[in-house]
């Protein structure tokens, strides 16, 4: 595996999405907000580190939900 595609899948009408890639709690990348519901991450960092994807969802009226995800260390080639 060399990188992942992070989607998510919201009913609800004008929001943004905004993506986080992170090492052992430190940020790596990021998506920025946008209309986009999907992005991908390469997968170039240490595999032995726990990765996690926080997912965002903002509202019209800037209220923001998040959503963390670890990914599982044995899904991930070495």
């Amino acid at each position: 595996v060399t990188s992942i595609e992070c989607r998510i899948n919201c009913d609800i009408q004008n929001v943004e999405y905004a993506f986080y890639l992170n090492i052992d709690g430190e940020n790596v990348e990021q998506q920025w907000y946008s209309n986009e519901n999907r992005t991908i991450f390469k997968l170039n960092y240490d595999r032995t580190k726990l990765h996690t994807v926080v997912f965002f969802v903002r509202g019209k009226k800037g209220d923001i939900h998040s959503k963390n995800i670890d990914l599982n260390q044995l899904e991930i080639d070495f």
